[in-house]
């Protein structure tokens, strides 16, 4: 027992989190192994990354929650978290994990434009399943996801973001990682959000350009954006709209690795 207390300690002092060890058995819970020297570096960077976005007792969305990575983050930050997810198989897995967390609600729908029905093209690694047909079509050649099959379709229901706002309240970040249909998801909001992430790939790099050109008809946003799982932001400084908009344009279809695109509200900052 005084082993396991030992490390406890120096995981908490790691992540930054001493004395929050409630949060951290939480985490360590879900993650056994939890002695895993990698997976104690990739906590610490994702909660040392997004604690400037999400503070305790803040509203967050997870759309596309997967296993619940990104949801466990906002969770050891001492957030709320809507947790969105269509794939039946990932719903069981985070049912599973947060069974006894009152914090976290799963929601086992997707996200569109509207509310119905829309077709998910299921993948042989799940991570890449999407309801985007085009998204496919441009990576399904892609040497960094290789092996990836889409063969078999399902039918799932589909909410929008202003209806999870209605019911939950209005996030202080959302994460969008859906595969290609992060327009359709953008599309289903008429507010703007304090902050949020979109996920891009230089191969389907059309789409986020139309979610940052919707965004900026909902408010005076600024942009960065992080490449692969660096969990840093790629840029010294936030620029405007037009800026990243040549970014998105001059500078991402030439480093051919996935990344997010970070939003937030300059009023927010004040």
């Amino acid at each position: 027992m005084a082993a396991v207390k030992s490390r406890m300690v120096n995981l908490l002092q790691f992540t930054g989190l001493y004395p929050a060890a409630a949060g951290v058995k939480r985490w360590v819970t879900r993650h056994a192994p939890w002695q895993d020297s990698d997976e104690r570096e990739e906590l610490a960077a994702a909660v040392r990354f997004y604690r400037g976005f999400v503070k305790t007792a803040n509203l967050c969305f997870d759309v596309g929650a997967h296993h619940g990575v990104r949801t466990d983050v906002f969770l050891e930050l001492g957030a709320r978290v809507v947790a969105v997810e269509p794939q039946p198989d990932c719903v069981r897995e985070l049912e599973r994990k947060y069974a006894r967390d009152g914090r976290v609600e799963i929601v086992p729908k997707g996200l569109a434009e509207q509310e119905g029905e829309k077709t998910l093209h299921e993948c042989n690694h799940s991570t890449c399943a999407s309801m985007a047909e085009d998204w496919i079509a441009s990576v399904k050649d892609w040497e960094r996801l290789k092996g990836r099959k889409w063969e078999t379709t399902r039918t799932v229901a589909v909410t929008t973001l202003d209806r999870l706002i209605e019911r939950h309240g209005l996030p202080a970040f959302c994460k969008i990682d859906v595969e290609g249909f992060e327009l359709q998801v953008v599309k289903g909001l008429s507010r703007a959000i304090p902050a949020l992430s979109l996920e891009y790939n230089p191969r389907h790099l059309g789409v986020v350009g139309e979610c940052v050109d919707r965004l900026h008809t909902l408010g005076d946003y600024e942009f960065n954006y992080s490449e692969g799982d660096s969990m840093e932001l790629a840029l010294a400084d936030w620029l405007p709209y037009e800026d990243l908009r040549s970014e998105i344009r001059e500078t991402l279809p030439g480093r051919n690795v996935y990344g997010d695109i970070y939003a937030r509200l300059r009023s927010a900052l004040k």
